[in-house]
């Protein structure tokens, strides 16, 4: 098991295996039991979660939480998923923060009786399973629109707007037949120069002011946009 498998659902199967042998010789590598609450440690993943329904052992970014005594353990995903942003806060290291077991089991939790835990658990696997159900008809529908839009594209460019155009083969494979008015001619006949930009480190020659220069990061959602500028003399 690796974080990058924890994306707040039960885990039934891991991209990995380890060998009973490795099991048996590597104390590191321990079995935990189906239930186990997973959370990730390290760097962008820190707060992720997962709940084991296989035995599984993990890697050293996973911290395991295992045999509850007197916690529901959906109830204890829950307060950890509303905990993420406090644990990114204390999370600690440069490059990759981190946070580790002991500000694991020095993390404070609400604890309301266990019948209450399982009745909170409960309604939020029931609320949160319509809101998941809402996005993912969302994320079907923005799907078929984007599909749409492309269509809508296509045809327009190679078809042109006429319903009733006559058509001839274009000779051009992803064109197909265009109308018989129209012609077909390659870009570089179009335009008096297409060409790259400069062509090595920039640390020499930006600038705070000056002449705008655009990078591939400038360029998003078929826009041109300076959220950052970057200048040369």
């Amino acid at each position: 098991m690796t974080t990058g498998e924890l994306r707040e659902c039960l885990i039934e199967d891991t991209e990995k295996r380890v060998t009973e042998d490795a099991v048996r010789d590597l104390s590191a590598l321990r079995v935990y039991p189906s239930g186990t609450l997973l959370i990730a440690l390290y760097g962008a993943t820190i707060g992720r979660l997962g709940v084991l329904g296989v035995e599984a052992c993990t890697n050293q970014a996973c911290c395991a939480m295992a045999h509850p005594t007197d916690i529901n353990v959906s109830f204890a995903f829950y307060c950890l998923m509303a905990a993420r942003e406090h644990l990114v806060v204390i999370a600690s290291g440069g490059g990759q923060p981190n946070i580790n077991q002991d500000k694991i089991r020095s993390l404070r939790l609400p604890h309301p009786s266990l019948h209450e835990q399982s009745a909170i658990a409960a309604f939020l696997d029931r609320e949160t399973g319509k809101i998941d159900a809402l996005v993912a008809e969302q994320e079907r529908l923005m799907a078929l629109l984007k599909e749409k839009r492309q269509a809508v594209i296509s045809q327009a460019v190679t078809k042109g707007l006429s319903p009733n155009a006559k058509m001839k083969p274009s000779g051009v494979e992803w064109l197909g037949e265009v109308p018989n008015h129209w012609e077909v001619r390659t870009i570089s006949s179009l335009t008096t120069k297409i060409t790259n930009g400069y062509v090595g480190p920039t640390r020499d020659i930006l600038t705070d002011e000056g002449v705008r220069y655009l990078q591939s990061l400038h360029i998003k959602n078929n826009k041109i946009t300076f959220g950052v500028p970057y200048y040369v003399s």
